[in-house]
Protein backbone atom coordinates (compact mmCIF):
# COMPACT_ATOMS: atom_id res chain seq x y z
CA UNK A 1 0.00 0.00 0.00
CA UNK A 2 1.47 3.13 -0.99
CA UNK A 3 0.71 6.12 1.24
CA UNK A 4 -0.61 9.56 0.02
CA UNK A 5 2.06 12.58 0.07
CA UNK A 6 0.94 15.96 0.60
CA UNK A 7 1.49 17.86 -2.69
CA UNK A 8 4.63 20.74 -1.84
CA UNK A 9 3.30 24.03 -1.06
CA UNK A 10 -0.59 23.00 -0.54
CA UNK A 11 -1.44 24.74 2.50
CA UNK A 12 -4.48 23.47 4.77
CA UNK A 13 -6.18 25.67 6.84
CA UNK A 14 -9.84 25.67 8.94
CA UNK A 15 -12.16 28.71 10.15
CA UNK A 16 -14.75 29.33 12.29
CA UNK A 17 -17.09 32.62 11.85
CA UNK A 18 -16.45 34.89 14.94
CA UNK A 19 -18.97 36.76 17.22
CA UNK A 20 -17.92 39.19 19.73
CA UNK A 21 -19.68 38.00 22.95
CA UNK A 22 -20.62 40.99 24.64
CA UNK A 23 -18.95 41.84 27.98
CA UNK A 24 -20.33 42.41 31.53
CA UNK A 25 -19.30 45.73 33.07
CA UNK A 26 -19.20 46.58 36.53
CA UNK A 27 -17.20 49.69 38.36
CA UNK A 28 -13.70 49.75 38.92
CA UNK A 29 -12.81 49.47 42.38
CA UNK A 30 -11.05 53.10 43.40
CA UNK A 31 -9.81 51.74 46.71
CA UNK A 32 -6.51 50.27 45.30
CA UNK A 33 -5.80 53.40 45.17
CA UNK A 34 -5.73 53.92 48.89
CA UNK A 35 -4.29 50.45 49.35
CA UNK A 36 -1.11 52.17 47.04
CA UNK A 37 -0.47 55.29 49.32
CA UNK A 38 -0.81 53.03 52.31
CA UNK A 39 2.00 50.95 50.89
CA UNK A 40 3.99 54.13 49.85
CA UNK A 41 3.70 55.36 52.99
CA UNK A 42 5.14 52.24 54.80
CA UNK A 43 7.96 51.04 52.84
CA UNK A 44 11.07 53.59 52.29
CA UNK A 45 11.85 51.62 48.96
CA UNK A 46 8.73 52.38 47.65
CA UNK A 47 9.05 56.31 48.75
CA UNK A 48 12.87 56.26 47.38
CA UNK A 49 11.85 54.74 43.61
CA UNK A 50 8.91 57.59 43.64
CA UNK A 51 11.02 60.33 44.66
CA UNK A 52 13.60 59.18 41.66
CA UNK A 53 10.83 60.11 39.31
CA UNK A 54 10.10 62.84 40.78
CA UNK A 55 13.76 64.20 40.90
CA UNK A 56 14.05 62.93 36.70
CA UNK A 57 10.50 65.07 36.10
CA UNK A 58 11.66 67.67 37.79
CA UNK A 59 14.60 68.25 35.17
CA UNK A 60 12.10 68.48 32.44
CA UNK A 61 11.09 71.31 30.43
CA UNK A 62 7.64 72.80 28.94
CA UNK A 63 7.85 74.19 25.78
CA UNK A 64 5.30 74.99 23.07
CA UNK A 65 5.65 73.43 19.83
CA UNK A 66 4.37 71.75 16.42
CA UNK A 67 4.44 68.37 14.94
CA UNK A 68 6.62 68.60 11.53
CA UNK A 69 5.81 66.21 8.47
CA UNK A 70 8.55 63.84 9.78
CA UNK A 71 7.11 63.63 13.16
CA UNK A 72 9.70 65.63 14.81
CA UNK A 73 8.95 68.21 17.29
CA UNK A 74 9.55 71.89 16.31
CA UNK A 75 9.84 74.30 19.45
CA UNK A 76 7.44 77.61 18.52
CA UNK A 77 9.63 81.18 18.51
CA UNK A 78 9.64 82.78 22.16
CA UNK A 79 7.62 85.49 20.63
CA UNK A 80 4.31 82.80 19.94
CA UNK A 81 1.46 83.51 21.72
CA UNK A 82 1.50 79.60 22.77
CA UNK A 83 5.22 79.72 24.30
CA UNK A 84 4.34 82.78 26.07
CA UNK A 85 1.27 80.88 27.37
CA UNK A 86 3.60 77.93 28.64
CA UNK A 87 6.16 80.00 29.92
CA UNK A 88 3.67 81.37 32.22
CA UNK A 89 2.68 77.73 33.42
CA UNK A 90 3.28 77.18 37.81
CA UNK A 91 4.99 80.89 37.37
CA UNK A 92 7.92 80.28 35.49
CA UNK A 93 10.84 77.64 35.43
CA UNK A 94 11.47 77.22 38.94
CA UNK A 95 7.31 76.60 39.71
CA UNK A 96 7.17 73.71 36.70
CA UNK A 97 9.73 72.20 37.82
CA UNK A 98 8.35 71.65 41.43
CA UNK A 99 4.88 70.91 39.18
CA UNK A 100 6.65 68.43 37.07
CA UNK A 101 8.35 66.70 40.20
CA UNK A 102 5.01 66.67 41.89
CA UNK A 103 4.24 63.86 39.50
CA UNK A 104 6.68 61.52 40.54
CA UNK A 105 5.01 59.95 43.42
CA UNK A 106 1.53 60.09 41.74
CA UNK A 107 2.30 58.62 38.78
CA UNK A 108 4.12 55.74 40.62
CA UNK A 109 1.62 55.17 42.65
CA UNK A 110 -1.52 56.08 41.74
CA UNK A 111 -1.05 56.01 37.97
CA UNK A 112 -2.65 59.37 37.44
CA UNK A 113 -1.94 63.10 38.15
CA UNK A 114 -4.17 66.09 37.90
CA UNK A 115 -3.14 69.53 37.98
CA UNK A 116 -4.96 71.93 39.92
CA UNK A 117 -5.25 75.45 39.67
CA UNK A 118 -6.00 77.74 42.70
CA UNK A 119 -6.12 81.53 42.26
CA UNK A 120 -4.67 83.38 45.41
CA UNK A 121 -5.69 86.29 46.90
CA UNK A 122 -4.31 88.73 49.55
CA UNK A 123 -7.06 88.54 51.64
CA UNK A 124 -8.95 91.94 50.32
CA UNK A 125 -10.07 90.25 46.80
CA UNK A 126 -6.74 91.19 44.74
CA UNK A 127 -5.64 88.60 42.83
CA UNK A 128 -1.60 87.61 43.44
CA UNK A 129 -1.39 84.59 40.89
CA UNK A 130 -2.03 80.75 40.93
CA UNK A 131 -1.06 78.20 43.13
CA UNK A 132 -0.23 74.72 40.97
CA UNK A 133 -0.62 71.41 42.74
CA UNK A 134 -0.90 67.75 41.41
CA UNK A 135 -3.48 65.37 43.09
CA UNK A 136 -4.67 61.77 42.67
CA UNK A 137 -7.78 60.82 43.38
CA UNK A 138 -7.59 58.47 46.67
CA UNK A 139 -10.78 56.78 47.62
CA UNK A 140 -12.03 55.42 50.84
CA UNK A 141 -12.12 57.62 53.07
CA UNK A 142 -15.46 59.79 51.98
CA UNK A 143 -17.62 56.84 53.03
CA UNK A 144 -15.20 55.79 56.13
CA UNK A 145 -16.66 56.48 59.32
CA UNK A 146 -18.81 55.38 62.38
CA UNK A 147 -22.30 56.75 61.30
CA UNK A 148 -24.10 53.93 60.54
CA UNK A 149 -22.27 51.08 63.34
CA UNK A 150 -23.39 53.01 66.16
CA UNK A 151 -26.61 55.26 64.96
CA UNK A 152 -25.01 58.36 65.72
CA UNK A 153 -24.58 61.11 63.19
CA UNK A 154 -21.31 63.18 62.49
CA UNK A 155 -21.75 66.85 63.60
CA UNK A 156 -22.85 69.59 63.62
CA UNK A 157 -18.50 70.33 64.75
CA UNK A 158 -17.80 72.59 66.71
CA UNK A 159 -13.45 72.10 66.47
CA UNK A 160 -10.58 69.99 66.03
CA UNK A 161 -8.87 67.88 68.73
CA UNK A 162 -5.28 66.80 68.00
CA UNK A 163 -3.69 63.80 69.41
CA UNK A 164 -0.26 62.24 68.74
CA UNK A 165 0.12 58.14 67.60
CA UNK A 166 2.24 57.11 70.26
CA UNK A 167 4.00 55.00 67.64
CA UNK A 168 5.32 54.53 63.82
CA UNK A 169 3.50 52.96 60.93
CA UNK A 170 -0.41 53.91 62.40
CA UNK A 171 -1.76 54.07 59.55
CA UNK A 172 -3.36 50.88 59.01
CA UNK A 173 -4.58 51.25 62.92
CA UNK A 174 -5.95 54.30 62.82
CA UNK A 175 -7.82 53.48 58.97
CA UNK A 176 -8.45 49.97 59.54
CA UNK A 177 -7.53 47.93 62.69
CA UNK A 178 -8.88 50.01 64.91
CA UNK A 179 -7.44 49.97 68.62
CA UNK A 180 -9.30 46.70 70.06
CA UNK A 181 -12.82 45.04 69.53
CA UNK A 182 -14.68 47.82 71.80
CA UNK A 183 -12.81 50.73 69.43
CA UNK A 184 -12.88 50.09 66.04
CA UNK A 185 -11.37 52.31 63.53
CA UNK A 186 -11.49 54.76 62.20
CA UNK A 187 -9.29 56.46 64.70
CA UNK A 188 -9.03 60.06 63.66
CA UNK A 189 -10.45 61.52 60.35
CA UNK A 190 -6.45 62.38 59.36
CA UNK A 191 -3.21 61.39 60.20
CA UNK A 192 0.04 63.58 59.58
CA UNK A 193 3.12 60.91 59.43
CA UNK A 194 6.57 62.99 59.56
CA UNK A 195 6.67 63.27 55.79
CA UNK A 196 4.42 66.29 56.18
CA UNK A 197 2.03 64.33 53.92
CA UNK A 198 -1.44 64.41 55.18
CA UNK A 199 -3.91 61.51 54.62
CA UNK A 200 -7.03 61.39 55.14
CA UNK A 201 -8.90 58.95 56.76
CA UNK A 202 -12.32 59.35 57.80
CA UNK A 203 -15.38 61.10 56.59
CA UNK A 204 -17.56 60.62 59.64
CA UNK A 205 -17.88 59.97 63.26
CA UNK A 206 -14.40 58.23 64.22
CA UNK A 207 -13.48 57.15 67.59
CA UNK A 208 -10.76 59.70 68.80
CA UNK A 209 -11.86 62.01 71.62
CA UNK A 210 -13.82 59.57 73.75
CA UNK A 211 -15.78 61.67 76.91
CA UNK A 212 -14.55 65.22 76.70
CA UNK A 213 -14.95 67.11 80.28
CA UNK A 214 -18.09 69.67 79.04
CA UNK A 215 -16.42 72.77 80.56
CA UNK A 216 -13.40 72.20 78.25
CA UNK A 217 -15.83 71.58 75.47
CA UNK A 218 -18.20 74.47 76.14
CA UNK A 219 -14.79 76.71 75.99
CA UNK A 220 -13.86 75.31 72.99
CA UNK A 221 -17.70 76.54 71.21
CA UNK A 222 -16.99 79.38 72.36
CA UNK A 223 -13.47 80.09 71.89
CA UNK A 224 -12.61 81.13 75.16
CA UNK A 225 -9.27 79.72 77.11
CA UNK A 226 -9.70 76.11 77.74
CA UNK A 227 -9.66 75.12 81.20
CA UNK A 228 -8.43 71.90 83.52
CA UNK A 229 -10.62 69.23 82.08
CA UNK A 230 -13.52 68.42 85.08
CA UNK A 231 -15.42 64.86 84.96
CA UNK A 232 -17.37 67.27 87.62
CA UNK A 233 -18.92 69.33 85.44
CA UNK A 234 -20.13 66.85 83.21
CA UNK A 235 -18.93 65.13 79.56
CA UNK A 236 -20.03 64.91 76.28
CA UNK A 237 -19.41 62.24 73.79
CA UNK A 238 -16.45 64.24 71.81
CA UNK A 239 -16.77 62.10 68.92
CA UNK A 240 -19.89 63.49 67.86
CA UNK A 241 -18.69 66.79 67.57
CA UNK A 242 -15.02 67.29 66.81
CA UNK A 243 -12.71 66.49 63.92
CA UNK A 244 -9.61 64.45 65.16
CA UNK A 245 -6.02 64.55 63.61
CA UNK A 246 -3.34 61.79 64.91
CA UNK A 247 -0.17 63.33 64.32
CA UNK A 248 2.30 60.63 63.91
CA UNK A 249 5.09 60.69 67.25
CA UNK A 250 6.45 58.28 69.87
CA UNK A 251 4.64 59.98 72.47
CA UNK A 252 7.97 60.15 74.49
CA UNK A 253 9.07 63.62 75.12
CA UNK A 254 11.73 63.06 72.81
CA UNK A 255 10.45 61.77 69.56
CA UNK A 256 10.91 65.13 67.42
CA UNK A 257 7.95 66.49 64.96
CA UNK A 258 10.11 67.00 61.33
CA UNK A 259 8.94 70.94 60.26
CA UNK A 260 7.48 69.80 57.47
CA UNK A 261 5.32 67.82 59.45
CA UNK A 262 4.30 70.86 62.05
CA UNK A 263 3.52 73.00 58.64
CA UNK A 264 0.95 70.62 57.75
CA UNK A 265 -0.51 70.23 61.27
CA UNK A 266 -0.65 74.59 61.25
CA UNK A 267 -2.55 74.46 57.85
CA UNK A 268 -4.65 71.58 58.34
CA UNK A 269 -5.38 73.06 61.64
CA UNK A 270 -6.25 76.75 60.06
CA UNK A 271 -7.74 75.12 56.56
CA UNK A 272 -10.63 74.11 59.21
CA UNK A 273 -10.77 77.08 61.14
CA UNK A 274 -11.13 78.49 57.91
CA UNK A 275 -13.82 76.52 56.29
CA UNK A 276 -16.46 77.08 59.01
CA UNK A 277 -15.26 80.64 60.21
CA UNK A 278 -13.96 79.38 63.21
CA UNK A 279 -10.62 81.16 65.54
CA UNK A 280 -8.00 79.42 67.11
CA UNK A 281 -9.45 78.92 69.37
CA UNK A 282 -11.26 75.93 68.43
CA UNK A 283 -7.92 74.18 68.22
CA UNK A 284 -7.74 71.76 70.82
CA UNK A 285 -5.27 69.27 72.28
CA UNK A 286 -6.89 65.67 73.67
CA UNK A 287 -4.80 66.76 77.11
CA UNK A 288 -7.40 69.78 77.10
CA UNK A 289 -10.60 67.99 76.88
CA UNK A 290 -9.71 64.23 78.61
CA UNK A 291 -11.16 62.92 81.92
CA UNK A 292 -9.28 60.19 81.22
CA UNK A 293 -5.53 62.04 82.00
CA UNK A 294 -4.57 61.32 78.20
CA UNK A 295 -1.31 63.78 77.73
CA UNK A 296 -1.19 64.04 74.12
CA UNK A 297 0.36 65.94 71.91
CA UNK A 298 3.61 66.64 73.09
CA UNK A 299 7.34 66.61 71.85
CA UNK A 300 9.60 68.86 70.40
CA UNK A 301 9.39 70.35 67.21
CA UNK A 302 12.21 70.31 64.60
CA UNK A 303 11.41 74.45 63.59
CA UNK A 304 8.15 76.15 62.34
CA UNK A 305 9.56 79.39 59.33
CA UNK A 306 12.35 81.16 60.93
CA UNK A 307 11.83 79.49 63.99
CA UNK A 308 14.32 76.77 65.49
CA UNK A 309 13.42 74.34 67.72
CA UNK A 310 10.75 74.35 70.45
CA UNK A 311 8.63 72.64 72.12
CA UNK A 312 5.12 71.80 71.86
CA UNK A 313 2.24 73.03 73.03
CA UNK A 314 -1.09 73.97 72.10
CA UNK A 315 -0.84 77.62 73.37
CA UNK A 316 1.88 77.57 70.16
CA UNK A 317 -0.24 75.78 68.03
CA UNK A 318 -3.11 78.19 68.53
CA UNK A 319 -0.89 81.44 68.26
CA UNK A 320 0.80 79.76 64.81
CA UNK A 321 -2.71 78.97 63.62
CA UNK A 322 -3.84 82.58 64.47
CA UNK A 323 -1.26 84.34 62.44
CA UNK A 324 -1.94 81.81 59.26
CA UNK A 325 -5.96 82.66 59.31
CA UNK A 326 -4.47 86.34 59.75
CA UNK A 327 -3.08 85.96 56.47
CA UNK A 328 -4.64 84.64 53.27
CA UNK A 329 -4.21 80.64 52.19
CA UNK A 330 -1.43 81.34 50.40
CA UNK A 331 1.16 82.50 52.84
CA UNK A 332 3.48 80.92 54.34
CA UNK A 333 5.32 81.28 57.26
CA UNK A 334 8.66 82.48 55.76
CA UNK A 335 6.88 85.42 54.58
CA UNK A 336 6.87 86.75 58.48
CA UNK A 337 9.11 89.30 59.16
CA UNK A 338 12.60 88.62 61.48
CA UNK A 339 12.01 89.65 65.09
CA UNK A 340 14.68 92.40 65.77
CA UNK A 341 17.40 91.10 67.39
CA UNK A 342 17.32 91.76 71.30
CA UNK A 343 20.73 93.15 72.68
CA UNK A 344 21.41 91.69 76.13
CA UNK A 345 23.89 93.50 78.55
CA UNK A 346 25.09 92.69 82.15
CA UNK A 347 24.77 91.19 84.26
CA UNK A 348 24.85 93.79 86.95
CA UNK A 349 24.50 93.29 90.44
CA UNK A 350 21.89 94.56 92.90
CA UNK A 351 21.60 93.81 96.57
CA UNK A 352 18.97 95.20 98.91
CA UNK A 353 17.67 95.08 102.14
CA UNK A 354 16.26 96.72 105.11
CA UNK A 355 17.66 99.04 107.27
CA UNK A 356 15.19 98.15 110.10
CA UNK A 357 12.24 95.75 110.58
CA UNK A 358 8.47 97.09 110.05
CA UNK A 359 5.13 95.80 111.34
CA UNK A 360 3.28 93.91 108.60
CA UNK A 361 -0.86 94.33 109.43
CA UNK A 362 -2.78 91.45 108.73
CA UNK A 363 -4.54 90.93 105.89
CA UNK A 364 -3.55 93.25 103.25
CA UNK A 365 -0.98 92.70 100.71
CA UNK A 366 1.64 95.72 101.05
CA UNK A 367 5.00 95.57 99.11
CA UNK A 368 8.30 95.62 100.70
CA UNK A 369 10.06 98.94 100.36
CA UNK A 370 13.60 98.50 100.79
CA UNK A 371 15.38 101.29 102.69
CA UNK A 372 18.88 99.35 102.34
CA UNK A 373 21.08 99.39 99.50
CA UNK A 374 23.82 97.73 99.33
CA UNK A 375 24.46 97.47 95.52
CA UNK A 376 22.88 98.87 92.50
CA UNK A 377 24.43 98.39 89.54
CA UNK A 378 21.35 99.99 87.60
CA UNK A 379 20.55 102.83 89.59
CA UNK A 380 17.02 101.94 89.25
CA UNK A 381 16.31 101.33 92.93
CA UNK A 382 16.86 104.88 93.78
CA UNK A 383 13.99 106.34 92.42
CA UNK A 384 11.31 103.92 94.32
CA UNK A 385 12.08 101.93 97.09
CA UNK A 386 9.74 99.14 96.22
CA UNK A 387 10.90 99.18 92.93
CA UNK A 388 14.19 96.43 92.22
CA UNK A 389 14.45 96.20 88.32
CA UNK A 390 12.81 97.88 85.82
CA UNK A 391 12.12 96.50 81.89
CA UNK A 392 13.31 95.22 79.49
CA UNK A 393 15.35 93.48 81.30
CA UNK A 394 15.81 89.68 82.44
CA UNK A 395 17.00 88.85 86.13
CA UNK A 396 17.32 86.10 88.34
CA UNK A 397 18.26 86.38 92.05
CA UNK A 398 16.11 85.16 95.26
CA UNK A 399 14.66 86.77 98.51
CA UNK A 400 15.50 85.80 101.89
CA UNK A 401 12.92 86.82 104.78
CA UNK A 402 13.10 86.51 108.58
CA UNK A 403 9.94 87.33 110.25
CA UNK A 404 8.93 87.47 114.11
CA UNK A 405 5.88 86.99 115.57
CA UNK A 406 4.41 84.35 113.22
CA UNK A 407 2.43 82.37 115.24
CA UNK A 408 3.09 78.35 114.62
CA UNK A 409 1.38 77.22 111.62
CA UNK A 410 0.42 80.31 110.41
CA UNK A 411 1.70 81.80 107.00
CA UNK A 412 3.04 85.20 105.23
CA UNK A 413 2.69 84.59 101.53
CA UNK A 414 5.04 86.25 98.94
CA UNK A 415 4.66 87.13 95.26
CA UNK A 416 5.95 89.45 92.85
CA UNK A 417 4.04 92.20 91.61
CA UNK A 418 4.39 93.36 87.84
CA UNK A 419 3.43 97.40 87.56
CA UNK A 420 3.23 99.73 84.61
CA UNK A 421 3.78 103.41 86.31
CA UNK A 422 1.60 103.60 89.06
CA UNK A 423 -0.42 100.81 87.98
CA UNK A 424 -0.59 97.16 88.73
CA UNK A 425 -0.62 94.72 85.93
CA UNK A 426 0.40 91.09 86.63
CA UNK A 427 0.88 89.17 89.91
CA UNK A 428 3.64 86.13 89.92
CA UNK A 429 3.12 83.09 91.53
CA UNK A 430 2.56 82.81 94.99
CA UNK A 431 5.22 81.34 97.69
CA UNK A 432 4.84 80.57 101.34
CA UNK A 433 6.76 81.05 104.63
CA UNK A 434 5.17 79.29 107.51
CA UNK A 435 5.87 80.04 110.86
CA UNK A 436 7.48 77.56 113.35
CA UNK A 437 8.62 77.15 117.07
CA UNK A 438 12.01 77.39 116.22
CA UNK A 439 10.84 81.19 113.59
CA UNK A 440 9.80 81.89 110.72
CA UNK A 441 12.62 81.60 107.63
CA UNK A 442 12.11 81.54 103.94
CA UNK A 443 14.19 81.93 101.04
CA UNK A 444 11.78 83.21 97.47
CA UNK A 445 13.53 82.52 93.82
CA UNK A 446 13.13 85.68 91.98
CA UNK A 447 13.40 84.50 87.64
CA UNK A 448 11.29 86.78 85.16
CA UNK A 449 11.38 88.67 81.98
CA UNK A 450 10.19 91.87 82.41
CA UNK A 451 8.85 93.92 79.35
CA UNK A 452 9.56 97.63 78.40
CA UNK A 453 8.22 100.31 80.95
CA UNK A 454 7.32 97.59 83.37
CA UNK A 455 8.88 97.35 86.99
CA UNK A 456 9.12 95.10 89.44
CA UNK A 457 8.05 94.95 93.20
CA UNK A 458 7.63 91.97 95.79
CA UNK A 459 4.54 91.83 97.99
CA UNK A 460 3.58 90.58 101.41
CA UNK A 461 0.00 88.87 102.68
CA UNK A 462 0.31 88.44 106.50
CA UNK A 463 -2.42 85.61 107.39
CA UNK A 464 -2.87 85.50 110.44
CA UNK A 465 -4.87 87.18 113.37
CA UNK A 466 -2.39 89.73 114.87
CA UNK A 467 1.09 91.94 113.58
CA UNK A 468 4.15 89.91 112.08
CA UNK A 469 7.41 92.10 112.05
CA UNK A 470 9.19 91.73 108.83
CA UNK A 471 12.97 91.63 110.51
CA UNK A 472 14.89 91.20 107.54
CA UNK A 473 14.09 91.16 103.76
CA UNK A 474 17.93 90.96 101.87
CA UNK A 475 17.00 90.73 98.16
CA UNK A 476 20.01 89.72 95.79
CA UNK A 477 20.17 89.26 92.24
CA UNK A 478 21.52 89.41 88.67
CA UNK A 479 20.14 91.29 86.22
CA UNK A 480 20.65 91.54 82.33
CA UNK A 481 19.19 94.62 80.36
CA UNK A 482 17.84 94.23 77.04
CA UNK A 483 17.93 96.65 74.21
Amino acid sequence: MTARTRPRGELTASAARYTARRLRTRPVDGSWQERAWLFYDETPEVRFAARWYSNAMGRALLFAGRRDEEGKVVPLPAEHRASQLVAEIAGGPDGQAQLLGGFGPHLTIAGEGWIIVRPKEDGRGNALGADWRVLSTQEGWTTRGRDAATGKVFGPVHGVLNHHTAGRDSLQSIAYRGQSAAVPAPLAHALLPKTGRLVLVADGRANHAGLAAKNSFDAIVAEKPIPKPSKASGTVDGNDALYGLEVENLGDGKDTYTRAQYDSWVRFNAAICRHHDWGAGSCAGHLETSVEGKVDPLGPVEGYGKRGRFQFTMTQLRADVAERLAHPASWSPEQASTPQEIRVEGPAYVNLGLEHGYELAPGLWDEIGFTEEWSDELGQHAADIEVFVTGPARFTGSLSLRLEGLPAGDVVQVRMSEWEGSTLKALHPIHEVIGTPGGAYGVVALVKRLGSGRSMRVRLLNQSAGQVEVASAVLTALVWKES
